[in-house]
């Protein structure tokens, strides 16, 4: 993984960020800790599906080979 990718991960850190993993899910949460894996620790997570209210899931990890995108919320 590039380090222009992890610099920009590191700037997002405690900042609300939304991903989808592969599957399609969509969470949104504040990125607390990241590693080289692009592996994910989110607090204050809620899954996003579409047409539903935000179901709160709290804290969460997310492997970094199931994310598709990762979007700045903030």
């Amino acid at each position: 993984m590039g380090s222009k990718v992890l610099e920009a991960l590191a700037a997002c850190e405690q900042k609300l960020i939304l991903v989808r993993t592969r599957s399609g899910a969509e969470v949104r949460g504040r990125l607390v800790t990241f590693d080289e894996y692009m592996n994910l620790s989110l607090e204050d997570a809620e899954e996003i599906v579409e047409g539903k209210e935000p179901r709160q899931i709290g804290s969460t990890h997310v492997k970094g080979d199931n994310l598709s995108f990762i979007v700045l919320s903030e």
